[in-house]
């Protein structure tokens, strides 16, 4: 239970770290990041691209399997976005740990957001 209290917590930094994007660059510039704020939307293409494109399509404009993600962020929130990647409905694969570590969730994220 502490595993997942932690989990959301990161998940509500993260969302609130998108809300003021500034401090986020300066602390990767500065090597003063944490891991919510070292979030790669260039990582998270390459994750994508190896767990999510092959039934979300590439770039996310979707697939036989997987819905289109292209403008979700106009949907869905930072973390409803990671929730739906940690703990998906079917037929979406659990990909995360066992896939994904916990970092390629915050990437994936944050490329899935600008989709």
């Amino acid at each position: 239970m502490p595993e997942r209290v932690a989990r959301v917590l990161c998940l509500l930094a993260f969302a609130a770290l998108c809300a003021c994007g500034s401090r986020s660059a300066h602390a990767v510039a500065s090597g003063t990041a944490t891991p919510l704020e070292s979030a790669s939307v260039g990582r998270g293409r390459g994750v994508f691209a190896q767990q999510c494109a092959v039934c979300h399509g590439a770039g996310g404009a979707g697939g036989q399997i997987g819905p289109a993600l292209r403008g979700i962020a106009k949907r869905r929130t930072a973390d409803q976005i990671a929730a739906a990647i940690s703990d998906p409905s079917p037929p979406m694969p659990k990909l995360e740990p066992a896939e994904m570590s916990q970092q390629d969730l915050l990437d994936v994220t944050a490329y899935v957001q600008q989709l």
